[in-house]
């Protein structure tokens, strides 16, 4: 499982690089959304899209840096924080991470349409409703996807002789299986979006 322990000098550099992006990342996308929130002027189409891109990284950031920063400044193992947060952390990372994702490429065809299609985009926009029937959509479509996810993780011994050897991680019998899973949520969630985005980007160009 490697060293438990990390060097003194990649503990402070990493803890503070850590502690810099959760605070800013924090504090900025919170007050993002408070002022979108708090702003008539900034309910606009464009902006419901970005407040659910900054509550997805304030997600990202609160369930997956602290687990993290404990790992690299107490002990990389074993997984103190038990089944559910163990689930639980699984579960919201990977939810964000697709709402990431289908947000940005949602975001991008709104722009795309918009530049580049105006005349239809007048007849096919509906309104600020619509954007968010889209953003409720994305999650909850990003939330159904993430469940293999979550119900394939947990607490387990690595080595069941070794107390120390406890993790969080997919279970073994499941590895094979979760295999196929992430690399078709690569290609299906990661190489199409960013391809159908560069292609759009290009063509607004």
């Amino acid at each position: 499982l490697g060293p438990q322990k990390k060097p003194l000098v990649f503990v402070i550099c990493m803890s503070t690089v850590y502690i810099i992006i959760f605070i800013c990342g924090v504090l900025g996308n919170i007050s993002t959304c408070i002022v979108i929130i708090y702003n008539n002027c900034m309910h606009t189409t464009t902006n419901y899209y970005l407040f659910s891109l900054a509550l997805s990284d304030v997600l990202s950031l609160m369930t997956g840096l602290p687990p993290e920063l404990y790992s690299i400044i107490i002990e990389a193992y074993p997984w103190p924080f038990g089944q559910t947060i163990c689930k639980l952390r699984t579960y919201i990372f990977e939810t964000t991470t697709i709402a990431s994702v289908l947000t940005i490429l949602t975001f991008t065809f709104e722009r795309w349409l918009h530049i580049c299609k105006a005349i239809y985009a007048k007849k096919f926009s509906s309104g600020f409703s619509r954007a968010l029937k889209i953003i409720i959509f994305i999650w909850v479509i990003s939330g159904l996807i993430a469940l293999p996810y979550s119900f394939t993780s947990g607490v387990y011994y690595e080595e069941p002789q070794y107390p120390e050897s406890k993790t969080c991680n997919i279970y073994n019998e499941y590895k094979q299986v979760m295999t196929y899973v992430i690399q078709l949520s690569t290609i299906f969630l990661f190489i199409i979006p960013m391809t159908l985005i560069s292609i759009m980007y290009v063509l607004i160009g």
